[in-house]
């Protein structure tokens, strides 16, 4: 068996890119449960958040083309398979993987170093997992583990020093804009978490007016009450923008919800005041020609990585301490993954139809006179008739094992 990982993030990919695979909260089901389908697969768990995309699968061998392609397919770009789009997208495996899932989980990854929201949203991609049974006793095991390892390095390093996040580093980037924010006005697009903690933070350094839209009006009515706010109807959102000072979208929708004509249309009422649109939304969804506006400042999720780069020389040094921690755990971690009881069962199971497929095929091959081209197909053809029955007997295996182990 082999535990691998496999994504594309703000590392690899600029947001432009990353919004083509980004995966909707509301797809999620779909794409596990096809995720799960393929050959191979015994468990599994997808990550996707505005910087990062990722996949968590238990596979059956060490193959790992077919989650890769799925991954490549998912994007609606030109030539997903060519080789600009296979840079863009990188493996980890075994010891490798699970060290990377530490990082990550610990904000390690993340484009504000240390930041804490990542966790959170580990978490609920493993809940999701198991909600619809794509983790199994293996990921039940490993996951907690895990989620412990991040809090002994969050409690045991500095890396959360001054916990900061894109939130805070959005505030930051007002300030800069603005003389400052006091009395300002926000209004908010989207009542995701990312949103909801940069309204607070602007809240909490004096801006006093909050709007908040939302696709559902509903939730912009329970939004708005908690920041004692106005909530406003998506469709008239920009008859409220010369009133608004900062303009944060989070919303998650197809195409740009923010266009340049609605934004112009209502621009000279703004009397030359300046406007700071931050679209922390993945797909992106502010027009990237409005800011071509007068006084107008956009900046998307990938513009705030420079602003997060400052003030982080206390932050890396505790990054060393907590990788080394990382590095030690993700040993342990594994050697209890290869000491699962029903591993070795599988291995054992792997390794005897392998067997069995290799001495038959010789003996076929031994005994009538094919070509060369068809040797290759029937060796292929058995190995995928092998492959398909080793697998499913595996997941009835641990179907059983995780009756047993939490009925």
């Amino acid at each position: 068996m082999n535990f691998i990982v496999l994504g594309i993030s703000h590392k690899t990919a600029p947001v432009e890119i990353r919004e083509k695979y980004s995966i909707k909260e509301e797809d999620l089901p779909a794409a596990l449960n096809a995720l799960k389908n393929i050959e191979g697969v015994l468990e599994c768990a997808i990550l996707s958040t505005c910087n990062r995309i990722e996949i968590y699968a238990l596979t059956l061998a060490d193959d790992i083309e077919d989650i890769k392609d799925f991954l490549l397919k998912r994007s609606d770009l030109s030539n997903p398979m060519d080789e600009q789009h296979q840079s863009w997208i990188y493996t980890f495996e075994k010891e490798k993987a699970l060290e990377h899932l530490c990082r990550v989980s610990s904000g390690l990854d993340s484009m504000v170093l240390g930041e804490p929201q990542i966790f959170g949203q580990m978490k609920d991609a493993y809940n999701l997992a198991i909600d619809l049974g794509t983790a199994g006793s293996v990921f039940r095991s490993l996951f907690p583990q895990i989620f412990s390892v991040v809090k002994k390095v969050r409690s045991l390093t500095n890396i959360g020093h001054s916990n900061v996040s894109v939130s805070s580093v959005a505030v930051g980037l007002a300030r800069k804009v603005f003389d400052g924010i006091q009395g300002r006005s926000v209004m908010i697009l989207g009542a995701g978490e990312m949103g909801e903690l940069t309204v607070r933070n602007l809240l909490s350094q004096g801006v006093k007016k909050v709007y908040v839209t939302n696709r559902t009006f509903e939730k912009a009515v329970t939004l708005a009450e908690t920041f004692d706010g106005i909530p406003v109807m998506l469709y008239e959102f920009s008859e409220y923008l010369p009133s608004v000072d900062i303009l944060i979208s989070s919303i998650n929708a197809e195409g740009y919800v923010i266009k340049r004509d609605q934004v112009a249309e209502t621009h000279p009422l703004r009397n030359k005041r300046p406007l700071l649109i931050i679209d922390i939304s993945v797909p992106r969804s502010v027009d990237p020609d409005v800011a071509r506006l007068e006084n107008l400042h956009l900046y998307n999720i990938d513009d705030l990585k420079s602003v997060a780069e400052t003030n982080l020389s206390i932050r890396t040094e505790e990054a060393i301490k907590a990788n080394q921690m990382i590095k030690e755990y993700a040993l342990t971690m594994l050697n209890k993954l290869n000491a699962d009881e029903i591993v070795p069962a599988i291995v054992s199971l792997r390794d005897k139809a392998e067997e069995i497929r290799e001495q038959g095929y010789e003996k076929l091959i031994n005994s009538l006179n094919f070509p060369e081209d068809q040797k290759s197909q029937i060796e292929n053809f058995s190995k995928s008739i092998v492959k398909q029955i080793v697998h499913q007997t595996i997941v009835k295996m641990r179907e059983h094992a995780n009756l047993l182990r939490y009925k």
